[in-house]
Parts: structure tokens; C-alpha cells; sequence
């Protein structure tokens, strides 16, 4: 392995302890907002994610040629054209830059500001409707503490949360006194929010119709971290696409069962991934979608993430064989890119 290689994994080995804090944040929150009653029908938002892929195949069926048959022509080799030069973007290309430094990036001043705001709206609120507890409108640096807090939290585990601030008793540590007190740390805790309270509300009346969003109070810090994944880092000429899950143990109708990944329950995520591990842009699966192409989830997934504005041409993509269709890879190719995948016996493919 060349230098540059062990540099970039050891990159991706920290932005991965970097977005640990991201999902310290959003746990609580999305916990809290997207719970719901769970849907089991169709397999649009709940139920086995392995009969969602069955379900999932194109509409239009496509089949491969056969030995017999001739082929179009011997297709071009594809020219590596990428938008940007790959490997870790300025300024983290510089030195050793550390996890801390890795996590400012993907929460940026823009993040603690549309935390700080939200938040603040939803505090005020919570007061007029008569709610008791103490508050004075947080800043950015009050949210970094919030965070540190969560990641501490994350590390040390303790029987209750109150424990970190308790002074005498077996379980006393002194760090959390010195970042905030417990009130307001249970406060910022209570009144955490990514999106605008009134907006939330209008969205609330949409339930039950193809104009809820399931993920309206969390979105714009989804679309935030995916500009901030696809502006640190430019991948290499070959990609990879597959689902992720991450798991949870709250009541969510978008939560998913996968009997084939480690963690089995939990949110699954579409995700494009560079061959070091770096995920590059991903896709939150919500259940059957009102902006379908027809042609099947595996061929949306696909061609959603797959960004030649983005990314530039002549990438090669990998799939498994819930993607792999003469449809994908046809569009794929018409769009510059090569594609392999893996294919079963049940795939229409010419025997070897």
C-alpha cells in the first residue's frame, strides 16, 4: 500500500470518529420527532427490508443477451474525467489534521447556526405554552459544549444521566460541572430542534397524505452533511453502492429489518462509498416514494446518487445484485460511467 493510500484511510478512520458526534445529535432528536406508529404493509416503511429489495426490481425488464446472440460493438474504454482532483480536499490536505478539526468541517458555521436558531424558536415556544424550565437564548458555543457533552456521554457510561453531575456519590466525575450546568444541559436536551417550529407544524397537518415528509425536522442537517461529505473529499475512479443500516431501538415507520447485516433493525441508507471506506453521498430510505422514475427503486437509488455534476465522468460502479439490471448499467454507460455487479441464478444472465 503507497503512502497516499494509508493517508487517505487514515483520513476516513477520523471523519468517521468526526460524524460519531453527528449521530450523538441527531439520535435524540430524531427519536423524538420522527416516532410514529410503525407501518408493516407493502413494505413501504416497515416490515422485512429483504422483501422491500424483492419488490423493488424495474417494472421494465430489460434481459441480457444471450452467448448466441451478437454483440452492439466493443465498447470504448472510459476516460477518467473527474470534476475535481480525488483525494481529501483543501484545507484537511494540508498536515495531520485532527478529528476536532475533521468535525468543523462537517458541522460548519452554517450547522451551529441553524441549530442555535431552532432551537431558540422552539424554547420560546415551549415557554408560551406555559412549560417550566429555565432559559436564556443559547449561542454557537453553548451548542459545541452541548455536543462535547453528547460525545463524553457516548464514552462514559454511567446508570443515569444525572449521575455526571452528581457531587457526592461513588459515580462523581468533574468534567460536566465545568461545561454546563445540568439544567441547562437538560434543557438544550429537551428543546433541541433542526427545523423551523412553524413549518414543522404545517408539515403535521399533512399526515396521512403523500405531502407529509417524514423527515422535515431533520432534513436540512441531512442535506447540509451531504454537501459538506461531497465538498471534503473526491473519490478515486471506482465506487461503490449498497445499504447501510443504523440502528435504533425507537418506534420509527420508516425503521427497516435486514436479516442479512449485523445490525438488523434500524434507519437504512442507500450510500455511495469510495474503496477507502469515505462515504461520499447517501440516501435515507423512507418507505415507497412519490418521485419514482418507474423504473424501479435499485435503478433510483442508483441513478440518484450517482452525480456526474459532481463527481465528473468515467467512474466505475460496483453493485450487488439487487442493482445489477441491463436497464442500470445501459443508463450508467449512456451517462459515461462503467458499472460490475454480481448477479444469482435468478438474474436473466447467459451462463458462462
Amino acid at each position: 500500500m503507497d503512502l497516499r493510500s494509508q493517508k487517505e484511510r487514515l483520513f476516513a478512520k477520523k471523519v468517521y470518529d468526526a460524524l460519531f458526534i453527528f449521530y450523538s445529535v441527531v439520535e435524540e432528536e430524531s427519536t423524538r420527532v420522527l416516532q410514529g406508529p410503525r407501518v408493516m404493509s407493502n413494505g413501504d416503511a416497515g416490515g422485512s427490508g429483504d422483501a422491500v429489495r424483492d419488490r423493488s426490481r424495474s417494472p421494465q425488464r430489460q434481459r441480457w443477451k444471450t452467448e448466441a446472440e451478437p454483440d452492439d460493438g466493443v465498447p470504448q474504454p472510459l476516460r477518467f474525467n473527474p470534476k475535481r482532483t480525488p483525494g481529501v480536499q483543501p484545507p484537511l490536505n494540508v498536515g495531520n489534521p485532527s478529528p476536532g478539526e475533521i468535525f468543523r468541517h462537517f458541522f460548519d458555521a452554517a450547522v451551529f447556526k441553524l441549530l442555535c436558531e431552532n432551537t431558540n424558536h422552539y424554547a420560546a415556544k415551549n415557554l408560551e405554552k406555559g412549560r417550566k424550565f429555565l432559559w436564556t437564548e443559547i449561542t454557537a458555543e453553548e451548542i459545541k459544549k452541548f455536543i462535547g457533552m453528547l460525545l463524553y456521554m457516548s464514552v462514559l457510561d454511567l446508570p443515569k444521566m444525572s449521575d455526571f453531575w452528581r457531587r457526592e456519590s461513588i459515580f462523581s466525575v468533574p468534567f460536566p460541572a465545568t461545561a454546563m450546568s445540568r439544567d441547562q444541559f437538560m434543557a438544550i436536551l429537551a428543546n433541541l430542534h433542526m427545523s423551523d417550529p412553524a413549518k414543522s407544524a404545517e408539515n403535521d397537518q399533512k399526515k396521512g397524505t403523500d405531502d407529509y415528509d417524514h423527515l422535515h425536522r431533520v432534513r436540512r442537517l441531512m442535506e447540509m452533511s451531504q454537501l459538506n461529505c461531497k465538498a471534503i473529499y473526491h473519490p478515486r475512479q471506482h465506487l461503490a453502492v449498497d445499504e447501510r443500516m443504523v440502528g435504533t431501538k425507537a418506534r420509527l415507520s420508516i425503521k427497516q429489518y435486514m436479516k442479512a447485516k449485523p445490525t438488523k433493525w434500524g434507519l437504512k441508507f442507500f450510500v455511495l462509498a469510495a474503496t477507502n471506506g469515505y462515504t461520499i453521498d447517501f440516501k435515507l430510505y423512507t418507505g415507497k416514494s412519490k418521485t419514482a422514475s418507474g423504473k424501479g427503486l435499485s435503478f433510483d437509488v442508483v441513478a440518484g446518487l450517482i452525480d456526474k455534476g459532481n463527481l465528473g465522468s468515467g467512474y466505475i460502479v460496483y453493485t450487488d445484485n439487487f442493482y445489477t439490471s441491463p436497464l442500470l448499467y445501459r443508463h450508467l454507460r449512456q451517462q459515461g460511467f462503467g458499472a460490475c455487479g454480481t448477479v444469482t441464478k435468478r438474474t436473466s444472465f447467459p451462463g458462462a
